[in-house]
């Protein structure tokens, strides 16, 4: 098995995780729950005169996307409509211009951020993209890097709603560099960052530390498919890097070193 073919089935892999991941989104965005407002709720909405969604006053000022002055200067209710009625007080957001009502929706598109997507070898994932159904667009940096590219994705296999077959409407992936909105280190990106909120749901408190920062790896040493059976973390010398002539720290090494024994690894 070669190395390019290896790659091709992790690329396949990884696709199929997202696009199963955004139909998931899909079938929720689709669900369009009716409002439910408390008595709190219709006195706010009642005395209240300030759109929330473009913080203008609706009784003086127009939507700021209005065309039709009449039918968008009115005030109407604004609710989340993810959010099940049965499930909850209220869903109730707020007064709002009904154009800034209609036009305030669920994107369309799931962004799917890869930092310096545009240097690492995109065009593995548009090959794969391009196997699929589905219209693919792409923002191209040269004929091999990708600054962005979007796919349609769509599920073929129907699902039962109220005794009738239907198919997930279809929704877009659309994959961009994050390090042209961010170009800093994804070390320096870290330290940034002083809640990591998402990355807590996973791991327990006393692994966070070890997970929140950026780790260390031997590019140089692993030059065979060999390698990555050992069982031993390699020693500080083999994590020299030949690209910028410079070794990792000690205190960088025991960190590697203590990833690997708190979580187990075995390769």
């Amino acid at each position: 098995m070669t190395i390019n073919h290896l790659l091709h089935i992790e690329a396949k892999v990884f696709y199929a995780t997202v696009k199963s991941e955004a139909l998931k989104i899909k079938k929720i965005y689709d669900k369009k729950h009716a409002i439910k407002m408390t008595a709190e709720d219709e006195k706010h909405f009642q005395r209240t005169n300030t759109c929330h969604i473009c913080e203008l006053n609706i009784k003086s000022v127009s939507s700021p996307y209005s065309v039709r002055k009449n039918k968008d200067f009115e005030k109407v209710r604004d609710h989340d409509h993810l959010i099940d009625p049965s499930k909850c007080k209220s869903n109730y957001r707020g007064p709002a211009h009904s154009l800034c009502n209609l036009m305030y929706q669920n994107p369309s598109f799931v962004p799917v951020f890869i930092y310096n997507l545009s240097g690492y070898d995109s065009h593995l994932f548009i090959k794969v993209l391009g196997r699929d159904k589905g219209r693919i667009d792409v923002i191209p940096n040269t004929d091999e890097k990708y600054i962005s590219f979007s796919k349609e994705v769509s599920d073929d296999i129907a699902f039962i709603k109220d005794g009738k077959k239907e198919k997930v409407p279809k929704i877009k992936l659309r994959f961009v560099d994050s390090f042209r909105f961010m170009a800093s280190s994804l070390n320096s990106l870290a330290k940034n960052v002083k809640e990591f909120r998402e990355t807590a749901k996973y791991f327990p408190k006393e692994k966070l530390d070890l997970v929140t920062r950026k780790g260390v790896y031997p590019y140089d040493y692993m030059d065979s498919w060999g390698k990555c059976e050992e069982t031993k973390l390699p020693s500080i010398k083999e994590f020299y890097n030949k690209m910028n002539e410079s070794n990792i720290s000690h205190k960088d090494y025991k960190h590697a070193k203590m990833y690997g024994e708190v979580s187990a690894l075995k390769s």
